[in-house]
């Protein structure tokens, strides 16, 4: 299974954080910057487990399994990934299976670069985040790195949250 360390935080003014962000992320040679609309499906589960199908752009998907620890601030979750051209169809084969718990709508920008994804999230009825997810080998160097980063965007860590959007909007 994959693994990421990651934070999410409510914030006011994204213009300033995505000028830090692009700062750091083109320092790096190799990064990419996007732009989705996406509708993630959470399916009923197990208590820590989380299924969800991402739609994006309404042209693609990604069916995602987690399980994560929601007790923290600072998360780490362990995941799988199935990437799916056709997520309607997934769609219904998936609420043949599970019951819906809730749909969360957001706009995401993305920036992504060595093993670090920033999405600056606009989500329908709760508002704006950021959302930091690093991949990690060692938790170690990853918390180092995500304490770096942190003090970098200048981030008030008593404002993090614990909670998935799927959460916040039950």
């Amino acid at each position: 299974m994959r693994k990421n360390l990651e934070i999410k935080i409510p914030v006011d003014n994204l213009n300033s954080l995505r000028n830090k962000i692009k700062s750091y992320v083109v320092s790096h040679p190799v990064h990419q910057h996007l732009y989705e609309n996406q509708v993630d499906i959470y399916y009923v589960t197990s208590k820590n487990a989380r299924l969800k199908l991402r739609i994006i752009n309404n042209t693609s998907g990604v069916l995602i399994y987690y399980d994560r620890n929601e007790t923290r601030k600072q998360r780490t979750s362990r995941f799988l990934l199935s990437k799916t051209e056709d997520p309607a169809e997934l769609e219904l084969i998936l609420k043949k299976f599970f019951t819906v718990k809730v749909i969360v709508k957001k706009s995401r920008e993305i920036f992504i670069t060595d093993g670090l994804r920033f999405h600056l999230d606009e989500v329908e009825n709760l508002g704006k985040f950021l959302e930091i997810e690093l991949a990690y080998e060692k938790i170690s160097s990853a918390r180092t790195r995500l304490a770096s980063l942190i003090k970098y965007l200048q981030l008030d860590s008593k404002k993090f949250i614990n909670k998935s959007y799927s959460d916040l909007l039950n």
